[in-house]
């Protein structure tokens, strides 16, 4: 044979192979690709399972707000009364203090007006539960002096301060004076006794006082308000 044929031959063994060859490189990029989709096939399985997961979560339920429980409202009501008194052991208006000194003729006076409301507890030697009384005194006329009181009365025994009230006079309140000594001996012993004139007292006025816990309920009110013109205002 030639070098010719030998050459001719030769080229034909390598177009014979070229396309063989062709084919397996592209097989090989073919399956590479494969590969990498078949992995990203996997990366997105992988993913869609996390989002499943995470949407199967419960979500929490939001605790709620606690309503606030209103302030009671009680009422108290106001006792109020001049009377005429003449002084004993040296007394004068300018020992009327708040609240009164221990064993004192103010708070001998302030318990004894209490009791003629059926105030004072005999017992306890004390103002009844809720009672209270305040006095203040200036000078009047033939060695005398005007003593203010102001008894706060809770609601609950309101009725009954009503009723006595209405029978009030100096002989009254001079009884009931005598009354709380003679509970309390040991307290007022150094006190002179005292007659106040039916003249010189008379029946209180009663007024209501504000209930307790109305003044913070409109504080709040008028909160609520501006904080709702804020928002309002910017939406």
């Amino acid at each position: 044979m030639s070098s010719s044929s030998i050459h001719l031959c030769f080229a034909l063994l390598l177009l014979v192979a070229a396309p063989g060859a062709a084919n397996n490189t592209s097989g090989n990029t073919n399956t590479t690709t494969s590969g990498t989709t078949t992995n990203s096939t996997t990366t997105n399985s992988s993913s869609s399972n996390i989002s499943n997961t995470s949407s199967n979560i419960p979500t929490p339920t939001p605790t709620p707000t606690p309503t606030p429980t209103p302030t009671p409202t009680k009422k108290e009501y106001l006792f109020k009364a001049d009377v005429k008194v003449a002084l004993p052991n040296g007394t004068t208006a300018a020992n009327f203090v708040d609240p009164p000194k221990a064993g004192s003729f103010q708070l001998l006076l302030n318990f004894g007006y209490a009791a003629s409301l059926d105030g004072y507890d005999t017992t306890k030697k004390a103002l009844k539960d809720g009672w209270k009384v305040t006095s203040t005194a200036k000078a009047a006329r033939r060695a005398k002096v005007t003593v203010s009181f102001v008894v706060t009365v809770p609601e609950a025994d309101k009725a009954a301060a009503d009723t006595k009230a209405k029978t009030i006079d100096g002989d009254v309140l001079t009884n009931s004076i005598k009354t709380v000594k003679a509970a309390d001996a040991t307290t007022f012993k150094d006190l002179a006794d005292i007659t106040i004139t039916k003249a010189d007292a008379g029946p209180p006025a009663a007024t209501v006082k504000p209930a307790v816990g109305a003044a913070s309920t409109t504080t709040i009110s008028i909160v609520t308000v501006l904080c709702l013109a804020v928002a309002t205002l910017r939406k």
